[in-house]
């Protein structure tokens, strides 16, 4: 026979004989490169288990290497994986072993043998595959024969090193492995309260605060778990039987958190908690509201859009799905969107919601499903065109919107920044409705001119009322009759019972602060008065508080915030709930509409913005230091004493003594110090005289114009002034626009930023 290599088992050595007819080691040349100094017995070498591998595929390539009797095959490339299974037996443990190799799988014991090595080699299907660890190889012979027997202390050696490829069986011989995985029981309905537990395979669960438990518990992955855990807003707090504790406003977003990063989680009844998925929902108009009806998904399981907000409703965390799964109502993006919805009716079909509150749909529905879904009122657009200007894209925008609003039957709050148009954009949407009954415009009395200018040069032809003055009309019949009536505040609250007597198409309130305190007599008189369309018009719609915007919406929208305690305490929660104040923009947004200077920037004329930085002189800036020394000097001891609170109204006054020196020492009755600010500023406005240009001066000090306006009179320069106690108004600024003899414009900051 010819002569061929035969692998002899041994769990120290790999032992290579030479077998067949005339077999010689010394003529074997394959040997004879593979030999170094390796120990020999007769035709058998004995090679280090380093240097199996090597040994085994250069003799495979020979196509005469053979174990136990049968041809071998050597595959470096697929690994064999080795897995154990412990019983106990008594004070020990018994371990076999399984294999696997690919989808071939196996007994340890089953095998056709074990090559030893570093790692070791398994065969099978006679055919020698690695093993990917470093296995004693005594311990892969015994397990090959029958099974390992471990005292408890071995077993900790061996779980220390090989845990993860062991299994155990229990006394129900039901099969769990060793790794750990978190989950969390919630103790009551709402989530707070919770325990934390450990699943080491199926059906075997160990509550992390279980100190009698067994040895083969790995507590520093435990230990890593709970860490994770306590990442969140829950803390280890023993109340009654529970041991871990969140607070109730942040067990949404501590469970949500939980479950992304991949924890189970069951309800207190046992329930496993999964989460939304999707939803299959549809608009119905009915009436004055909506319906919305359709299923909520939660995996593979359903529940009722009915049901869900009758959890939410109930402040529920969970819903119930099945008898083993509760669907999980606290995710941040699922309570803002239904959150909304809390105060909606829910019926048999679905949740009916309020035509008003239609902006609760616009995370739900596309927009153009919810303007199908929109009744619109009765209404006719004007054929007759008046308005003679042109308007910037975004101002065309606010046209449409106030379309928008009026033909739905909706009312509105034009909250553009100051400067942007509004006065325009609310005279182009005039100009495209037609019109049964007067429009009413309420304005501060010092811009009554300014709206009827307006009208004038945007709306030529249209027929204006002012009702204003001792010879105002008197007659609800004469004043039905006319086309647009502007009035003042003033003259709303005297002429209460008169005006709350006339059917108006639309009421229009400019500078609607005015009625920011709803307690005030015009606040409650602008209730009173009927109307078919309701605006609003400031630039400033939330200036101290909120309770500001919810005057304005209490003349708007009276419906659409409920009543002011009610709002108040929405308010209050939203500190520490945000899902609160999101309700209340959402609700209010369709009907706002404020868009910022840098938003439209681009859409307007470009505007150059230079400041200019001027140092003081010598003589002025020690004035100003020696001034705030002297100040300082008694304050800062009062402060020390008492605490800066006590003495905030001296702070404040300091602060705005330093600001007029700035301006001008003479604010602050120092005669014979100069301002270098003041001779600058005088400098430039020659510059602006003599080129025949205009400039407006502002100041928030009228003291400061007080100079300025003679300093420029000494200088023979024509100009306009205008400060709170400007009577003629309308006339100063008229003198201004059309006298070209007239460059400057002097306007405190308080009455030239209105209008």
């Amino acid at each position: 026979m010819q002569q061929f290599y035969e692998i002899i088992e041994h769990p120290q050595w790999l032992i290579v004989a030479l077998r067949g007819e005339g077999h010689s080691l010394e003529s074997d040349s394959l040997l004879k490169r593979l030999v170094k100094k390796e120990k020999r017995e007769g035709c058998q070498l004995f090679f280090s288990l380093s240097r199996t591998e090597e040994v085994l595929q250069e003799l495979a390539k020979s196509g005469r290497l053979y174990f136990r009797g049968k041809k071998l095959i050597v595959d470096p490339f697929t690994p064999a994986r080795l897995s154990f299974v412990a019983k106990r037996n008594g004070p020990h443990y018994l371990i076999e072993g399984n294999w696997q190799i690919a989808s071939m799988k196996g007994a340890l014991k089953d095998c056709e043998g074990i090559i030893a090595g570093d790692p070791a080699w398994l065969v099978a299907f006679q055919t020698a595959r690695r093993i990917p660890h470093d296995y004693p190889c005594t311990w892969l012979f015994s397990l090959v024969r029958s099974a390992l027997t471990f005292s408890e202390k071995e077993m900790q050696g061996f779980l220390d090193k090989w845990g993860e490829d062991l299994h155990f069986i229990d006394e129900k011989r039901e099969v769990f492995s060793l790794e750990v995985l978190p989950f969390l029981k919630l103790k009551d309905r709402t989530g707070a309260f919770a325990d934390l537990w450990m699943s080491y395979g199926e059906g075997h669960t160990i509550s992390f605060e279980d100190s009698s438990s067994p040895f083969w518990r790995k507590r520093e992955e435990e230990k890593r778990w709970e860490k994770d855990l306590l990442e969140t807003d829950y803390r280890r707090k023993v109340v009654s039987s529970s041991q871990y504790y969140c607070p109730m406003d942040r067990v949404g977003k501590s469970l949500g958190f939980l479950l992304d990063i991949g924890w189970t989680i069951y309800d207190c009844q046992e329930k496993k908690i999964v989460r939304y998925s999707r939803e299959d929902l549809e608009l119905v108009p009915i009436d004055n509201r909506f319906l919305i009806k359709g299923k909520i998904h939660y995996g593979a399981y359903t529940a009722d859009l009915k049901e869900v907000i009758g959890a939410f409703q109930k402040r529920e965390r969970f819903i119930d799905l099945s008898p083993q799964f509760a669907g999980f109502l606290g995710d941040e993006e699922v309570e803002k969107k239904w959150t909304p919805f809390l105060e909606e009716e829910v019926t048999a079909e679905g949740v009916c919601v309020k035509k008003a509150h239609f902006g609760f749909l616009e995370e739900i529905f596309p927009k153009k499903e919810i303007e199908k879904a929109l009744a619109h009122t009765s209404w006719q657009e004007s054929v007759e065109r008046r308005f003679s200007g042109t308007l910037y894209p975004y101002q065309e925008e606010g046209v449409e919107w106030l379309l928008f609003l009026r033909k739905n039957g909706f009312h509105g709050l034009l909250a553009d920044e100051m400067g942007l148009g509004k006065t325009v954009q609310v005279l182009a949407f005039l100009d495209r409705l037609f019109s049964f009954f007067p429009t009413l415009i309420i304005a501060p009395t010092s811009l009554l001119f300014n709206w009827r200018r307006e009208i004038e040069r945007f709306l030529p032809g249209k027929k204006i009322y002012i009702h204003e003055g001792k010879e105002r009309v008197s007659c609800v019949e004469e004043l039905q009759k006319k086309e647009l009536i502007i009035t003042s505040f003033a003259t709303v609250r005297i002429d209460r019972e008169l005006l709350e007597k006339v059917d108006f198409e639309q009421i229009i309130v400019d500078e609607a602060t005015a009625i920011k305190n709803f307690e005030t007599q015009i606040a409650k008189a602008l209730h009173t008065f009927r109307c078919r369309f309701r605006l609003a018009i400031t630039g400033t719609p939330i200036e101290n508080r909120w309770e500001d915007l919810w005057s304005l919406f209490a003349f708007l929208m009276p419906e659409l915030l409920g009543d002011l305690k009610d709002f108040r305490a929405k308010i209050a929660a939203s500190s520490s709930d945000s899902r609160y104040l999101h309700a209340i923009k959402k609700r209010i947004r369709p009907f706002l509409l404020r868009r910022q200077k840098e938003l439209v920037a681009h859409m307007l004329p470009q505007k150059d913005e230079q400041t200019i930085w001027i140092e003081m002189g010598e003589e002025e800036r020690d004035f100003y230091e020696q001034w705030l020394k002297n100040s300082l000097s008694g304050l800062v001891q009062k402060v020390r004493a008492d605490g800066a609170k006590r003495h905030r109204l001296e702070i404040l006054e300091i602060l705005l003594r330093l600001r007029q020196i700035c301006c001008h020492p003479l604010l602050v009755g120092q005669e014979k110090v100069a301002s270098t600010k003041f001779e600058t500023l005088i400098e430039d406005l020659k510059a602006v005289v003599l080129s025949g240009k205009k400039a407006l001066i502002y100041s928030q000090f009228t003291e400061m114009l007080a100079l300025i306006a003679k300093e420029v009179q000494a200088k023979g320069w024509n100009f306009c002034y205008l400060d709170g106690a400007t009577k003629n108004r309308e006339e100063v600024i008229d003198r201004f626009q059309k006298d070209a003899n007239v460059s400057l414009f002097l306007l405190s900051l308080k009455a030239g930023g209105v209008g």
